[in-house]
């Protein structure tokens, strides 16, 4: 730390009224000329010795005894030695205090005691110094007629410098950014107490911009700052002309006091380097969810930079948890604690990196793993012969397929949910995956997938089969109605139980379906399930036996369609056999069929149903 050493002296010259700029009538104002002593609190610094030199040109503020006085320009117009400095300007004739500001700002302003300028928020980068009219400094003294009651007026610096160099790995700097780590304003708006002769607020920016065409390697600067505490330090943001960006930062608390220089040593500046990562969601060769992809990208390193660094190591974590390593600069990276997938959501990438010296650096980046509703699939498989009479579920079209099938089987029924087994069963995850058969109880398995093998016995209905999974917060399902008709039907020896009956109908020989025999008129009825109009194609076996003198006869109706009509009108009597095909189609409205055996008298005739087949036309 050094002492920076700021003096100047107030001497009058002759009167003389002439032209003024500000707000006092002229015939108020005189000349008057300020000639240093010593040198005053000037942007440039004699070395090693912290003596602050003054410029030809350089300008100050007076206020005189006026409360709303404007700052009068003053303006050097010789320097000796850079440590002694003349400046000219007015001030009232009927002053008797001044307050003087380095430098000169125009939108200076004082209230009573209180002064208000401006610390420069951009400042000139200078080698070995702190730019022209950046570092302030003040003055004061009363007047005795003419005469400077206190002999020499000496500029006391307002504030702190802290000094920093460029490290020699650094080439082609064209700015510097300056900010305090506690987020303090360091520059900006600042108002000085005359009575003490310091800054006593300041307001605007934590940052200051140290900018220049190019900032030398391995040279110093100075920065012109507020005094206060810092704690926490400093930080550094570096930028080079090829875009390239560098940090550094201290952590000890620097105490600033005003006329105080604080070098900061040689700039540790680190490259600013954002790793990313690309994250991708990877799938086998059955199409299921197996893992997640990090590929690793890190910005190429520039030459001045580059050959200082030994070696990356890169971890991909959320909160304390690893999920991914990898030690080289680019590439997929590896597996960490059993993770082969990487949950949706943020992620934070630390990557660190080894100097030539032994010293290891941190920078960090972030990555979000998406969701992996696009990957994940759920499916329904099976089929029955109405899938091959539509060409449904997955079947080609053939009718004769459907004819051969079982008419109440649904077939290698089975479910399946396209992630890999070995995740789903992982608790990390999340997953809940299970199937349902018309619409009841969920039913979790094993594995990912479930084949039930052919299912026969299925009532003539609409039955359904659902999987529903849920991984990673992503929901998916899949479901398959499989329409069991209740064709092809074939009934080759048919009897009471598996025929609605009505009317008048009884069982001949023990075990046949027999229609009438008695007084009245008999029905049966066969219904079937519909789920859209299906063409069918019926062929029916009966007998009439005719043992009176008035007519009988036997129709057979399809969803209500009379499709067949057998009658005996003549005197003859005996047993007479049909064999009869037709077709038609069954309705969502009446899907069934029907033999209606009536008569005109009453009598024994009966008709006996030997066989019936319906199947897909």
């Amino acid at each position: 730390m050094k002492r920076m050493i700021f003096m100047a002296a107030l001497v009058f010259a002759a009167i003389s009224c002439t032209k003024t700029e500000f707000s006092q009538p002229a015939e108020n104002l005189v000349d008057f000329t300020l000639s240093g002593a010593k040198a005053s609190s000037k942007t440039v610094l004699n070395g090693a010795s912290g003596e602050v030199l003054w410029l030809a040109g350089d300008e100050i503020s007076v206020f005189d005894n006026h409360s709303a006085c404007a700052g009068h320009r003053f303006a050097s117009e010789s320097c000796d030695k850079q440590m002694l400095a003349e400046f000219k300007g007015q001030i009232d004739a009927d002053a008797h205090t001044l307050y003087a500001l380095y430098p000169y700002n125009a939108a200076a302003s004082i209230s009573g005691t209180k002064l208000t300028t401006t610390l420069p928020v951009e400042q000139t980068a200078t080698v070995g110094s702190f730019a022209n009219g950046a570092g302030l400094s003040f003055a004061t003294c009363t007047l005795n007629g003419f005469e400077v009651t206190s002999g020499d007026v000496i500029f006391e610096p307002l504030t702190s410098v802290i000094a920093f160099t460029m490290p020699s790995y650094i080439d082609g700097a064209q700015s510097v950014v300056v900010r305090a780590n506690n987020g303090a304003p360091i520059a900006g708006t600042v108002v000085v107490d005359a009575l003490e002769g310091k800054i006593v607020s300041v307001s605007g920016s934590n940052s200051i911009t140290l900018s220049v065409n190019t900032l030398s390697a391995s040279s110093s600067y100075y920065v012109a700052i507020a005094p206060g505490t810092y704690e926490g330090g400093f930080s550094f943001r570096v930028k080079t002309a090829s875009g390239n960006e560098y940090t550094a930062s201290t952590t000890k608390t620097l105490p600033a006091a005003a006329g105080e220089i604080y070098p900061l040593g040689t700039l540790g500046l680190v490259l600013s380097v954002t790793p990313t990562v690309a994250i991708t969601h990877t799938q086998n060769a059955s199409g299921e969810l197996n893992g997640s992809q990090a590929t690793l990208n890190i910005p190429t390193l520039p030459d001045e930079f580059a050959s200082l660094v030994t070696g990356w190591s890169v971890e991909l974590k959320r909160g304390e948890t690893i999920y991914r390593r990898l030690s080289s600069t680019s590439g997929v990276m590896s597996v960490a604690n059993g993770w082969d997938y990487l949950p949706q959501g943020n992620y934070e990438i630390v990557a660190k990196y080894t100097l030539v010296n032994g010293t290891v650096k941190s920078v960090k980046g972030s990555a979000v793993s998406p969701s992996p509703a696009s990957k994940i699939s759920a499916s329904v498989g099976g089929y029955c012969s109405y899938d091959y009479y539509v060409g449904s579920n997955g079947c080609a079209k053939n009718v004769g397929t459907a004819n051969g099938l079982n008419n109440a089987t649904i077939y290698a029924p089975s479910v399946k949910v396209n992630v890999d087994a070995s995740l789903l069963s992982d608790t990390k995850y999340g997953a809940k995956w299970s199937y349902s058969w018309d619409g009841g109880t969920a039913v979790t398995f094993s594995g990912n997938s479930v084949s039930f093998g052919n299912l026969g016995g299925q009532s003539w209905a609409a039955h359904s089969l659902t999987v529903n999974c849920t991984f990673d917060g992503a929901s998916v399902s899949a479901s398959r109605t499989f329409h069991i008709t209740g064709l092809p039907f074939v009934d080759n020896d048919p009897t009471n139980a598996d025929w609605s009956l009505s009317g008048n109908a009884s069982v001949s020989g023990g075990n046949s379906l027999k229609l009438g025999g008695g007084t009245g008129k008999a029905e049966a009825t066969k219904s079937f399930y519909c789920p859209a109009n299906i063409g069918v194609s019926v062929s029916t076996n009966f007998s009439i036996k005719k043992v009176g003198l008035i007519s009988s006869n036997c129709k057979f109706y399809i969803s209500g369609s009379q499709v067949i009509e057998k009658s005996i009108k003549w005197s003859s009597t005996g047993t007479f056999d049909y064999s009869e095909s037709a077709s038609g189609t069954l309705t969502t409205s009446n899907p069934s069929v029907m033999y209606k055996f009536s008569y005109e008298a009453a009598g024994s005739e009966f008709a006996t149903i030997k066989s019936c087949s319906l199947t897909y036309r």
